[in-house]
């Protein structure tokens, strides 16, 4: 699909129709066209308009790269904007630990989706870090307890939810 299709032709230059095809332009052709089909019965009807005037598959395709992800500006920009959100990440002070983690989550995807991402341990010492203040008796303890390099997120999350439900067991 991104290398695109190439209509066969006879040895003057004029495009052999569908009829006379056979062999491997026949399964190219076959194969371009069940490509075309799914992509537009995919699209939805308001990105329609940008791909019916395009016959090729590779054109078509190419008009929805741009639509949903850009030119490479819009894609570095993007990512620049994820980026600061990401070293500015903090948890509320009203936020639970589920909610900020998954706020977290989402931002780390996007990330990946851009290409921009960091290492377990960044995302590690990001969460420690971003903790409100209530939290900091059992982010001390967790960093002495364990070894940050080799810690996993989800068992740093697991440790903070645990903390949590300790926390409001002791609430009246």
């Amino acid at each position: 699909m991104e290398d695109g299709y190439i209509t066969s032709t006879n040895e003057d230059g004029t495009e052999v129709s569908r009829k006379e095809m056979n062999g491997d332009p026949k399964k190219n052709y076959k194969m371009h066209h069940k490509a075309r089909n799914f992509i537009m019965n995919a699209i939805i009807f308001k990105k329609f308009d940008k791909c019916t005037n395009k016959k090729i598959i590779n054109s078509i395709y190419d008009a929805l790269v741009l639509t949903y992800e850009g030119c490479k500006q819009i894609q570095e920009a993007k990512a620049n904007l994820l980026v600061r959100k990401y070293e500015l990440f903090y948890m509320e002070e009203d936020e639970d630990i589920e909610t900020m983690f998954s706020r977290f989550h989402t931002l780390v995807s996007w990330l990946k989706v851009l290409q921009k991402s960091y290492t377990t341990v960044d995302h590690v010492k990001k969460i420690l870090r971003s903790l409100s203040s209530k939290w900091r008796p059992n982010i001390t303890t967790i960093q002495k307890a364990k070894d940050l390099n080799s810690l996993f997120l989800e068992e740093l999350i697991n440790s903070l939810r645990s903390h949590k439900i300790e926390l409001a067991e002791d609430d009246p």
